[in-house]
């Protein structure tokens, strides 16, 4: 689904407004996967030299926690402003997704926004004591009373 932003730059109309879902299920999110479509509102407002866009994505996240290993589902549910300007549509360095005739390749501007709204490590909760090094239970299940020896060389930091 492309928007001509250069049409709403050129013809200084009415707010345009889209909204739907895209299927990201073959998109790569770094380990983790998305449960369904990801819903997206798109809106357009013309303005003098300038379109403003407001996007809102909504998706659910699943992966992993980083500390012990059980499923995570993550709710994804954010709002972005960004400015079209007639010379960002010529600008391959644009942090929008431009064809070259001036239309917004909005799947592509969800999937960079969701990229970067994700968390890098997912947590099943804040205070995750994480696995065990020395038997590989959780923390909390564990019996081991020691700590791992280490590296000798860091033993002053402790």
């Amino acid at each position: 689904m492309f928007v001509s932003i250069a049409k709403l730059l050129r013809e200084q109309g009415e707010p345009f407004e889209l909204s739907g879902e895209i299927d990201m299920s073959g998109r790569e999110l770094f380990g983790y996967s998305l449960s369904g479509a990801v819903a997206y509102d798109l809106v357009a407002t013309p303005h003098p030299a300038m379109v403003q866009l407001l996007l809102g994505i909504h998706a659910r996240v699943e992966g992993e926690c980083g500390r012990c290993l059980a499923p995570v589902s993550l709710e994804v549910d954010f709002e972005d402003e960004f400015r079209a300007r007639p010379e960002d549509l010529a600008d391959e360095f644009s942090e929008l997704p431009f064809t070259q005739d001036g239309r917004l390749d909005v799947a592509e501007l969800v999937y960079q926004e969701l990229l970067l709204e994700i968390p890098s490590v997912l947590l099943c909760r804040e205070d995750c004591p994480g696995l065990c090094q020395q038997c590989g239970k959780l923390k909390l299940d564990c019996r081991c009373k020691t700590e791992p020896e280490g590296d000798p060389r860091l033993q002053v930091l402790r």
